[in-house]
């Protein structure tokens, strides 16, 4: 009985403190309000936008004045976010292949890493070598990475000026790289989100 009335309980704060997101945010002002706000909740996130990403929801922005948006919310697929600081940050666009040794045993890694590089260099496209080897383990993604979020940069594996497809080992991680362009000193916002009532 104990156990039932303690459940009751807890889920009725859950969902009180769930309802009250909105009214709670609106007095966040700053990044490291809403930082210290998102670690009281499991709901509760601080992430980052930027115009090359989620360029629909830069369609809504005032893009001539970026501290203009700062405290507007929107609300997609049942979450709720408020622009609680303007940035701006590094883009790089990239091509990756990459194995997770975890889920591949090395030797395999290896031998379909030196087909897709003959592949590569034989002038296929990185589409063409996805197709070909898209049924293996491998991991493909091609599109734009913050710059700093990109483990392989901040860990010197990579050089980024380069657009030579680069071979590197990360941990259990071993792949392929291309660096297609780095773009500099793009618009971003620190979010706070929450999810909708």
């Amino acid at each position: 009985m104990r156990t039932i009335v303690t459940l009751f309980f807890f889920g009725i704060s859950l969902s009180l403190s769930a309802q009250n997101h909105a009214e709670e945010v609106k007095d966040i002002a700053s990044l490291d309000e809403a930082m210290a706000y998102a670690k009281q909740y499991r709901e509760v996130s601080v992430t980052m936008i930027d115009e090359i990403k989620d360029r629909f929801f830069f369609e809504e922005l005032d893009t001539i004045d970026p501290k203009s948006n700062l405290g507007k919310t929107f609300s997609n697929f049942g979450r709720v976010s408020k622009i609680v600081k303007d940035t701006l940050v590094d883009m790089i666009e990239i091509e990756l292949i990459q194995f997770d040794l975890d889920k591949t045993s090395e030797s395999s890694c290896e031998i379909l890493l030196s087909q897709m590089r003959k592949r590569l260099e034989a002038g296929a496209t990185y589409w063409e070598t996805k197709e070909k080897f898209g049924h293996t383990s491998a991991y493909f993604y091609s599109g734009p990475k913050i710059l700093t979020e990109l483990h392989l940069v901040s860990e010197g594996l990579i050089d980024v000026e380069s657009t030579e497809w680069q071979y590197y080992e990360s941990g259990l991680f071993r792949g392929m790289i291309r660096v297609k362009s780095v773009l500099r000193g793009i618009q971003g916002y620190y979010v706070l989100g929450f999810n909708e009532n």
